[in-house]
């Protein structure tokens, strides 16, 4: 899949501009939550890290597998940016960061309600070390329950998961590029049921 764009009645914005007018924060599997977040001292955990995020700042998750398994810890749900401050998380230039989920963990990353996020670089899929019913994770993005708008999925790949690569509904002013979405238990790209018509 190389581009799709989704609006109500007006084109996407452009993507956010490759400066940042707010600070660049790191993740690394050799990280502590405890610390700033700097490169020299950076977080630990992609979920901890995307919840302390500001309008304009950038979180680079570096080269590594990132075991998701608890909901409130493990899953990057970041905070709105603004059309002037977007928020980017972004995996590691060439050194792509892998987030893989295990325990029925329902998504990687949750962008329900939010608005002005760009997310680049990154690989999502399962753990492959679990056994039994450890095995299962679900959407690899997952936008549900609540609207979201101004949204930009670039250079993804999402592969080997148990549900839909991308779960969104009420999205307006969505890019996909140059995503690569295979191997999903459902639909690459879908949304929960309809209902009356919906």
């Amino acid at each position: 899949m190389s581009s799709i764009s989704c609006s109500k009645n007006q084109p996407p914005p452009p993507p956010p501009p490759g400066d940042t007018t707010g600070n660049v924060y790191y993740v690394s599997l050799n990280g502590n939550d405890n610390n700033p977040g700097t490169y020299d001292q950076p977080w630990r955990n992609p979920g901890y890290a995307s919840r302390q995020l500001k309008p304009g700042d950038t979180l680079i998750i570096l080269g590594g597998t990132y075991i998701l398994r608890q909901y409130d810890d493990d899953i990057i749900k970041p905070p709105s940016g603004n059309p002037n401050a977007w928020i980017t998380i972004k995996g590691q230039e060439n050194n792509r960061p892998i987030l893989a989920g295990r325990e029925a963990l329902a998504t990687a990353i949750d962008l329900s309600g939010v608005s002005y996020v760009r997310i680049e670089n990154l690989e999502i899929t399962h753990d492959p070390n679990a056994q039994g019913e450890a095995v299962y994770f679900w959407d690899g993005i997952l936008i549900v329950g609540r609207p979201a708008s101004h949204i930009v999925l670039k250079d993804l790949y999402i592969h080997h998961i148990d549900g839909m690569g991308m779960n969104f509904q009420d999205v307006e002013d969505l890019q996909i590029l140059n995503c690569n979405i295979e191997y999903c238990g459902f639909e690459a790209i879908g949304g929960p049921e309809g209902a009356y018509g919906g």
